[in-house]
């Protein structure tokens, strides 16, 4: 959490944009942009 990777929600900690790109990984596409 002190280098940005992590963010603290109220569903629990998620990953941020910059902890997927640390890993080189693309990120999973947001359920939010359905409707």
């Amino acid at each position: 959490m002190q280098m940005g990777l992590l963010d603290r929600t109220q569903r629990g900690r998620v990953a941020t944009a910059l902890a997927y790109k640390h890993f080189g990984i693309d990120p999973p596409r947001s359920q939010q942009h359905l409707f």
